[in-house]
Formats: C-alpha cells, sequence, structure tokens
C-alpha cells in the first residue's frame, strides 16, 4: 500500500478497514464453511461404515464407532493421535502382521468372490478422499489469519516512515522483520509505541505465527524452533514435544482469530494515536465500531478485552461511555451478575446523558423506567439516534410494548418558513 504524507487519519482509516474486512471474512469462513466441511466429513464416515458393514454382515453402529477411534476429532484433539498408543490400534496392527490373519482374509475372499472388488473400492475411496476436510480448512484459515496480520504490520511501518518523509523503511526495520514475529512486534518500541501494554498477549501472538509456520514448511510438525520460541510455560502445559503433529482444533482457531483482531485492532489504535496529533474523533468511531461488532456477534470475550484496553486509549467520552455500556452487555450475557452492577454504577456516576440513562435502565432489569425513558425520547424525535437492535434490549425483544416503541411514526422537527 502506497502512502503519501498527508492526511494520516484517511491513511489509519484505510489500513483498518482493510484488516478488519479480511479478519472478518475469516470469522465467517471458519463458522460457515468449517462447519460444513465437518458435517461432510462425518457423512463420509457414515458411508464408509455402511459399505464395510454390508460387506461383512457387522452392526452399522459398531462399525462406524471403531473407524471415528482412527480419525481425530477436529473440535478437540490439538496433536494428532499416535496409532501406537491406541490399544484398539495396536490389536489391529499385529492382528495384520499375523499369519493367521492371512489365511482368514484368504479365506473370506474365497467364499465372497464377489466381494473382493467392493472391499478394495471401499479401501481406495478412503485414501483418495480421507474424511479431513474440516481439519485442512481450519489449517488454512489460521495460515491466511497471520498473513493479514502480517499485513496489517507491514501497513503500520510503511505509514511511520512515510509520515516522517523517509524514503523507505530503515535497516532497523528490515531486521525486525526477519527476526521473527517478537521482533516485529517489539520493533513497536523504537517507533514510540508501547507493546508492552499487551503483556501475555504477545507470546500468545507468538505461538499462533509458530503453529502457522510449522503447518506450512513442516506440515505441523513440531520442530527445535517451534520449542525454542514458544513461551515454556505453554509447551509445558500443552505436553508438546519434538515430533508430535499440531491440529487446528476449533476452539484453538475461534481463540487465535479473537486474539489477533483484538491486537491488531488495539496496535492499529495505538499507532494512530501515537503518530497523528490530531483529534482522534474518526479512531474512536472506528474503535467503539468493533466493539459493537463483537457485541452483536456475541463475541463475548472479545468485547470485555476491547473495552479493557481501551483504558490505554484516551477515548472521548461519549466512545468511552458506549464502550462500558457495550462491555455491561457482554457481561450480562455471560451471567456475570456482580460485574454488571459495578459497571451500571460506573455508568451513573458518569453524569449520563439520555442514551446511557436508557442503558442504565434497561441493564438494571428496571423494564418500566425503560419504557418511560423510551417513550419520553420517542416524544422528543431521539429515537432515530438509537438501534432497536442493539443487543442491549436483548431481553425485550418480541415484547409488544417494546416493538412498538420504535413503531411508532417520529413527527421530525418543523422547517422554519423563509
Amino acid at each position: 500500500m502506497a502512502h503519501k504524507k498527508g492526511d494520516l487519519n484517511q491513511q489509519f482509516k484505510q489500513i483498518w478497514l482493510r484488516f478488519n474486512a479480511n479478519i472478518g471474512a475469516l470469522w465467517i469462513f471458519s463458522h460457515e464453511i468449517a462447519r460444513l466441511a465437518g458435517d461432510w466429513d462425518k457423512q463420509l464416515v457414515h458411508k464408509m461404515a455402511e459399505e464395510i458393514a454390508d460387506l461383512f454382515g457387522d452392526d452399522l453402529a459398531e462399525v462406524e464407532k471403531d473407524i471415528s477411534e482412527f480419525i481425530p476429532s477436529a473440535d478437540t484433539l490439538e496433536v494428532e493421535p499416535d496409532y501406537r498408543e491406541n490399544a484398539s490400534a495396536r490389536e489391529i496392527i499385529e492382528a495384520f502382521q499375523s499369519g493367521e490373519f492371512k489365511q482368514r482374509a484368504l479365506h473370506w475372499l474365497y467364499e465372497n468372490p464377489n466381494k473382493g472388488f467392493q472391499l478394495l473400492d471401499v479401501m481406495n475411496s478412503a485414501f483418495e478422499q480421507p474424511p479431513a476436510n474440516g481439519i485442512i480448512l481450519r489449517r488454512s484459515v489460521l495460515v491466511s489469519l497471520v498473513g493479514f496480520l502480517e499485513l496489517l504490520v507491514q501497513d503500520l511501518y510503511t505509514v511511520y516512515y512515510a509520515s516522517k518523509d523517509a524514503a523507505s523503511e530503515d535497516s532497523l526495520a528490515k531486521k525486525a522483520k526477519g527476526g521473527g514475529w517478537k521482533n516485529r512486534l517489539e520493533f513497536f518500541n523504537t517507533l514510540g509505541v508501547d507493546v508492552g501494554l499487551f503483556g501475555s498477549t504477545l507470546d500468545e501472538i507468538v505461538e499462533i505465527a509458530q503453529r502457522r509456520n510449522l503447518i506450512v514448511h513442516k506440515d505441523g510438525v513440531i520442530d527445535r524452533g517451534y520449542l525454542d520460541n514458544v513461551s515454556p510455560s505453554y509447551v509445558q502445559a500443552k505436553g508438546f514435544v519434538a515430533g508430535q503433529r499440531l491440529l487446528v482444533p476449533t476452539a484453538y482457531l475461534e481463540r487465535a482469530l479473537e486474539m489477533v483482531h483484538f491486537l491488531g485492532a488495539a496496535l492499529h489504535q495505538l499507532c494512530w494515536r501515537s503518530w497523528c496529533n490530531a483529534p482522534h474523533k474518526k479512531a474512536d468511531d472506528l474503535y467503539h465500531a468493533l466493539i459493537f461488532s463483537a457485541l452483536r456477534h456475541e463475541r463475548y470475550p472479545m468485547v470485555v478485552l476491547l473495552n479493557n484496553f481501551a483504558d490505554h486509549l484516551s477515548l472521548g467520552k461519549d466512545a468511552r461511555l458506549a464502550s462500558w455500556v457495550n462491555h455491561a452487555i457482554a457481561q450480562r450475557e455471560m451471567n456475570q451478575k456482580a460485574e454488571v452492577q459495578q459497571m451500571i454504577t460506573l455508568l451513573k456516576r458518569s453524569r449520563p446523558n439520555w442514551k446511557i440513562k436508557i442503558a442504565i435502565a434497561a441493564l438494571s432489569d428496571d423494564d418500566a423506567n425503560t419504557r418511560l425513558l423510551l417513550k419520553r425520547a420517542g416524544e422528543q424525535n431521539k429515537l432515530r439516534n438509537i438501534s432497536k437492535d442493539w443487543p442491549l434490549f436483548k431481553p425485550l425483544f418480541g415484547q409488544a410494548w417494546f416493538e412498538n416503541a420504535f413503531k411508532v411514526e417520529q413527527n421530525p422537527p418543523r422547517r422554519k418558513q423563509r
């Protein structure tokens, strides 16, 4: 992306829109496409079990269960199973290696000459299209995720040097880019951005990037480079050792998406506010929009992360109050009642405007006051400035009085006669 010195606000906005759109697409892909792939894998297993059960006259449910033992659960396992440690697998391997099995197989073929080709077809189909679509797609999403973060970091480097009238990045920046993810991120300290604010998040990002490297270069097999670069406490807690093949289960991928999206947003905001001396209303608006989007998509832990980090961003009062409200909504949805009450107390002390008063009433489950405040706002033609679909009102969705409050046609202010 080429940058010219000038409107840094516009440059930062464009950088953010690209990164956010890329990550948003991965959220959709991971939730929808990978889920469908998992369903397709289950269909493949079921079809294979049907054919084998038909060939040998076995119980379908038992055959499907046996096959599933040899297929890693993409939703739970981080390490590809070692079948040598599986008692059932060892028993089958030993049986295949025994002379008795060979004799039984030849006898079966003699008794069932027409089924031999059917068995061969089943085995061929298993190797040609193994039930691993979900595993492969999740690995692909992780690779793209780290690539998009890399693009963001490059864009931020570029806009920094462009703002300083530098023809290109200096040698220190180029060295940082080639020195691994920890160096790339810590180099922002040199540019006036305190990445120490991220704490242990940096270690998590480094592990995500290192896992991506294993997938691209080592087919996921843990090597010395991974063990040397990832936090020792993480490796120890997981029990990872060299030679194991790492997978990308659903829970891990969703956490990786959440952390990369959060770090990208927070890093972008820190750079914007550190390198641009103009008022930061545009930055406030984009940050608030991200929190609202995360809330609307029910990514509640990410809402909490973003709101907590807002303490380091010096948001304007309106944006800060809105982030507190959205934080409280996320806590309500996670059933954190004590934390919600703390946020309500904080909001009450903020000299709340009419929107915040409505939010306080809704968060307090005070339907009567919420109804009164909405009615009053409607009479003053203010409801056009508030969304009926705001997750704040989720407990009220479907209630007649609430739906009607937003259906009433408001009379627009009359234009003065000339």
